[in-house]
């Protein structure tokens, strides 16, 4: 159901706005990243 997907999607982004900052998401997903193309072998 597209609908309940959306709404989820929507739901976990307010939660996200709440209780993280945008700035320690952000550099959050930066060291996934740098933590992915290290495993890979990308880096």
């Amino acid at each position: 159901d597209p609908i309940s997907i959306r709404n989820m999607g929507r739901v976990g982004r307010e939660y996200v706005v709440e209780h993280y900052s945008l700035k320690d998401w952000v550099e959050a997903l930066d060291s996934l990243y740098e933590n992915l193309l290290k495993r890979t072998g990308l880096k």
